[in-house]
């Protein structure tokens, strides 16, 4: 199974590289996002698969091949098969979204914790008591 994991940089927020405090707070803060994108990509490479495995739904028709019936006999069979592609691509993607979905709001929400802001901004606060107090 091939995965393409995009990442999107905002342009607004960037170091001020004359200013070496302001370089190493950005570090701080764009260490703590790395994290979100290592976490997806732990999601994808080891814990996607097993989990979508376990769906019942994509379990049922790509893992077991069971057989699915879909539209009347009244129907011709390229419109039968139009609407029946639509149908279990639509009920197969939006199956492995809501795994895929669950687990990466589940480990932004651990992410972006009180506690783990904490950590950022005690970071922070050392770098620049260092540089105000020269510690």
């Amino acid at each position: 199974m091939n995965h393409t994991l995009g990442i999107y940089l905002l342009n607004t927020h960037q170091p001020d590289l004359k200013d070496q405090i302001s370089v190493e707070i950005f570090s701080v803060v764009y260490s703590h996002e790395l994290l979100h994108v290592l976490d997806e990509t732990d999601i994808l490479k080891n814990w996607l698969n097993q989990k979508l495995r376990a769906d019942q739904t994509i379990s049922r028709y790509l893992v077991q091949a069971q057989p699915y019936v879909y539209g009347k006999q009244a129907q011709p069979i390229d419109q039968v098969l139009r609407e029946f592609h639509n149908h279990i691509q639509n009920t197969i993607e939006t199956a492995a979204f809501n795994v895929w979905a669950t687990e990466s709001n589940r480990r932004k929400e651990q992410r972006d914790s009180p506690e783990e802001y904490k950590i950022v901004q005690e970071r922070v606060n050392d770098l620049r008591s260092k540089y105000v107090y020269g510690r």
